[in-house]
Formats: structure tokens, C-alpha cells, sequence
């Protein structure tokens, strides 16, 4: 396998660093606890992680009602709560190394080779998602274990939509038909020369009918196709293995701590909070009433307006017509912009 330098690897670190440390400012900061035992307020539940071939996947879900993770932590995780980000990312962290990378790392010394490099991968936009913070975590306790095998760093590389799904779509609340079908115009690209000769983790928060992962395999394929191939393993939180369960339970566990829209307090108000996309669009999909009243409601509304105007309007939402019109001239009102 041919690696990249050690020069060229520091500077893609460094501007991938950059780059995200800028889409998450001002409200986005590592913990600074070293390890996952010394964090506080964890509601950590046993699991049982199943790899199945190239996916690892921290719960499979079977039954709703029980789906081997607190549903109301899983909840907040998606609407920005970092502390659970960080939860997820330290339990995936470990797991991959105790079943991927440990055992590559072993092999290449046993074989007396270089030590394989390996990639993280998510889908990545102008605003953070619940993948893309969960993928920081992931990469951060990944870290600490190459470390301390004296190996290099994992390399976070977006991957990027090449085309795009109009942003008033919602994967959560669409049929495996619909979805299907939005995935099938989907077309994702990557820095190709970055993780040439590396081993790829692609990260996301959970697997519902797998329409993302199929689309994320055929850019993978035609990648193989041109002559270059790469190991690539699909790393997930929950997997819906139960195929009487419908779709919709993404959409019923995203909301499960949000019932009321005024529920959003407590978690704007939290210590790791920050503003991500879905955040974004139930804010500006909210009825003008209720909108205006969870603004009100906050210690400091002004200020939150003013994040969330601009995060609007960083990933374009303020292009959408008429759809988000009203609550956008709302939010910038209260922002007092």
C-alpha cells in the first residue's frame, strides 16, 4: 500500500481540523475529561456490539419498545446534546479497536510492514449533524489509542453530496420506497488521493433501510472499478433489524425527548449544546406561536437567535422561498438584525 508522507498527512490534518473547528464555532468545543469512566451524568447501558462483515454496529434494534439504548439520551443526541455524542463516540471507538484496528495493527507488525493508516469518513455539509459530532468523538478516543501504538493518527475526510436532495426533505419521515428512490439521485464524492492505501471508516448514526449505506457503496464501486480499491467498513450506533418495525422510528425516536416544542429549552440551555442541521429545520419548520415562545423562554433568547439565524442562512435554508420565510424574518427580528 502506498502511504502518504508525514508531511502531506500533518497538513491534511490540520486543514481538516480547520475546517472543522470553523463550522462549529462558536458553540462547539471538545471535552477536555481524557477518558470516557472520568466523564459524569453518562446514562450508559449494556450492549451488545455485532460486526456483521464490513459493519460494526453498537445495537441492533429489534424491539421498539426496548431497543437496547436510552431513547430519551438518543433523542437530545440528535438534536445537538454533545454529551451524548461524545457517549456514542467513545463506545465505538473502543469497540473498533478492540475488533478492527488492534488486530490489523497486530498483523502488520507481525508481518514486519508499516503500520496501516487508517480513514474516517461522514457525511458532511455546511452545518454540523448528529454523524458528524458523533464521528468527532469517535475519531478523538481513536486517537488516543493509536497513540499509544505509536501509529498516525485517523484522518477525518468529508464526503461529500455531489448532488443534492432538496432541503426540505426529511429521510426520517419517508417510506423505504421514497427513500429509495431520493438515494437513487444521490451521488457522493471524496478526496481520493487522501485515503489512498488506508483503511476507511464510513460513520453514521443509524441504519434504517440502508438506502445511504447502498449509495455510499456504489461511489466505493466505481472507485474499485477505476483500479482503486480500498477497505471500507460501515459503522453505525443502531441498526433496525426487525423488518415489521416501519421506517417512521427514526421519526419516533428523534422526538422522544422533545413531546412538546417547548421541551427544546432544556436543551438549548444544556452545557454541550450546539446548533446542527435538524436542529435547524424543526425550528424553522415550528409553528410561528410556539417559535417565538421557546425564544422568549430562554435565559439569553437574543443571543440564541442570532446563532440560529446565521446558522440558517450559512446552509441556505434562506433560499427555500416561501417555506421558511416567516420563521426566518422571525428569528432575525428577535435577533435584532
Amino acid at each position: 500500500m502506498r502511504l502518504l508522507s508525514a508531511r502531506q498527512s500533518s497538513l491534511r490534518r490540520v486543514l481538516t481540523c480547520l475546517v472543522f473547528a470553523f463550522s462549529f464555532a462558536p458553540s462547539f468545543a471538545l471535552p477536555s475529561t481524557p477518558y470516557h469512566d472520568q466523564i459524569q451524568g453518562l446514562s450508559l447501558v449494556p450492549r451488545k456490539p455485532v460486526t456483521e462483515k464490513d459493519t460494526l454496529v453498537l445495537y441492533n434494534i429489534e424491539d421498539e419498545a426496548k431497543p437496547g439504548f436510552d431513547k430519551h439520551d438518543y433523542s437530545r443526541f440528535k438534536y445537538g446534546d454533545l454529551t451524548f455524542a461524545n457517549q456514542y463516540g467513545y463506545e465505538m471507538a473502543k469497540l473498533t479497536w478492540k475488533r478492527l484496528v488492534k488486530p490489523i495493527l497486530n498483523k502488520d507488525r507481525a508481518d514486519g510492514k508499516p503500520l496501516t493508516r487508517f480513514a474516517s469518513m461522514v457525511s458532511r455539509g455546511s452545518l454540523p449533524t448528529a454523524a458528524t459530532t458523533f464521528e468527532t468523538y469517535f475519531c478523538q478516543y481513536l486517537n488516543r489509542y493509536l497513540a499509544q501504538e505509536g501509529a498516525y493518527a485517523v484522518l477525518s475526510v468529508p464526503i461529500l453530496k455531489a448532488t443534492s436532495a432538496s432541503q426540505s426533505q426529511d429521510y426520517a419521515t419517508m417510506s423505504d420506497a421514497d427513500r429509495e428512490k431520493l438515494m437513487n439521485n444521490e451521488h457522493f464524492t471524496f478526496d481520493k488521493e487522501a485515503v489512498q492505501g488506508m483503511v476507511v471508516f464510513n460513520l453514521d448514526d443509524i441504519y434504517i433501510t440502508g438506502g445511504h449505506e447502498r449509495a455510499i457503496r456504489r461511489t466505493f464501486k466505481e472507485e474499485s472499478d477505476a483500479g482503486n480499491h480500498h477497505d471500507v467498513y460501515y459503522l453505525y450506533i443502531a441498526k433496525l433489524v426487525n423488518t415489521k418495525i416501519d421506517p417512521a422510528i427514526e421519526t419516533r425516536l428523534n422526538e422522544v425527548a422533545v413531546p412538546q416544542f417547548s421541551d427544546f429549552k432544556a436543551i438549548i440551555e444544556g452545557p454541550m449544546f450546539v446548533i446542527e442541521n435538524r436542529f435547524v429545520k424543526r425550528m424553522l419548520r415550528a409553528s410561528r406561536s410556539d417559535l417565538e415562545a421557546l425564544i422568549a423562554s430562554l435565559d439569553n433568547g437574543k443571543a440564541f437567535a442570532r446563532k440560529l439565524y446565521d446558522a440558517a442562512i450559512k446552509n441556505d435554508f434562506h433560499m427555500g422561498g416561501k417555506a421558511y420565510a416567516g420563521n426566518l424574518k422571525l428569528i432575525k427580528e428577535k435577533a435584532g438584525l
